[in-house]
C-alpha cells in the first residue's frame, strides 16, 4: 500500500509540531526535547524539499527573541532560546543562524 502525503496532511503536522513544541516543551525532560527537536528538523526538511516555506514556525522562535535578533543582539536571542527551549549551545545557535538565514540576514 503506497501512501503519499499532500499538502493539507503537513500543514496539519506542522499545527502538531507547533503545539506539542510551544506548550508543552517545558515538560519534557531533556531526552524528550532532543528527540522533539529532530523530529522538527526532519518536518523542516521534508517540508523545504517540498517547497514549503515555513522554518521558523518550526524552530519554534519566540516573538521575544525575534525582537532580540531585530536588535541584532544575537548571543541574547540565542541564550533566550536556550532558556525557552532547553537546547544545548549549539543546537540554540544552530537555530538562531537557521532563522537568520531564511530571512535572508
Amino acid at each position: 500500500m503506497d501512501m503519499v502525503l499532500h499538502f493539507a496532511d503537513y500543514a496539519i503536522i506542522t499545527c502538531i509540531v507547533v503545539l506539542l513544541g510551544g506548550s508543552a516543551a517545558r515538560y519534557f525532560s531533556n531526552a524528550d526535547q532532543v528527540r522533539l527537536r529532530r523530529v522538527e528538523r526532519s518536518l523542516e526538511a521534508i517540508m523545504r524539499k517540498l517547497g514549503i516555506d515555513d522554518a521558523d514556525t518550526l524552530v519554534g522562535i519566540s516573538p521575544a527573541v525575534k525582537t532580540l535578533l531585530e536588535r541584532d543582539q544575537k548571543l541574547e536571542a540565542i541564550k533566550v532560546h536556550r532558556g525557552q527551549t532547553g537546547l544545548g549551545l549549539a543546537e540554540a545557535r544552530d537555530d538562531i543562524e537557521g532563522y537568520l538565514k531564511s530571512k535572508g540576514q
